[in-house]
């Protein structure tokens, strides 16, 4: 609806330099943080915000969600293939070293998601500049009627368009009603005159 602007994954930011000795430590490692270039994985409780931040930095994750969406968020990416599923309620300690040396060793899931990164961050603005335009466009004209759907003003009987579900509904009534007295017709032709015959030969 015009009334409905995505600023999904406002909560992402690009990587900012680090301190000069923690740069030496992450960029001589080859673990740590979500926005570095070094990572290559993340283990997640398949949240929608965290996995945004993974996307957003193109990096494939590991999924072990408890409840909520986050057994959607997760099957959704799993599908798509960059994401590997590991359910944590009996979780063994070989079943979470198989999942993160597939998604290591196998380069769809990154190509998969740099893609996704791609798509995500390829906008005319950044999703908190988008939520900061509409929020003062919404503020500078009071806000923003001219933006809200005429549904807003329908009854619940044209919102719902129920005048024309009834008279649908007679249609498909009247339908039958002439197919049943079409029907009543052809057999009465088909078997009724045989029917008088055999009444006169009785008699």
């Amino acid at each position: 609806m015009p009334d409905v602007v995505q600023v999904g994954g406002v909560q992402c930011r690009r990587g900012k330099p680090l301190p000069e000795e923690l740069e030496e430590f992450v960029a001589g490692s080859k673990e740590d943080i979500l926005a570095h270039a070094n990572t290559k994985l993340f283990i997640t409780h398949g949240g929608l915000l965290s996995t945004q931040e993974a996307i957003y930095h193109g990096v494939p994750m590991v999924g072990m969600p408890l409840y909520f969406d986050q057994d959607l968020n997760i099957n959704r990416y799993v599908e798509s293939e960059i994401a590997v599923f590991v359910e944590i309620l009996n979780m063994k300690e070989r079943d979470l070293s198989d999942a993160i040396e597939l998604v290591l060793n196998n380069h769809k899931y990154t190509d998969n998601i740099k893609a996704w990164s791609t798509l995500f961050r390829d906008r005319p603005q950044s999703a908190v500049e988008t939520a900061v335009f509409w929020s003062e466009y919404v503020m500078r004209h009071k806000g923003a009627p001219q933006l809200r759907s005429i549904s807003r003003k329908l009854n619940f009987f044209q919102y719902h368009s129920l005048d024309v579900a009834a008279f649908l509904l007679i249609l498909l009534a009247g339908g039958f009603c002439l197919i049943a007295w079409g029907l009543k017709k052809l057999v009465w032709k088909l078997f009724g005159s045989s029917c008088k015959i055999n009444q006169k030969k009785l008699q």
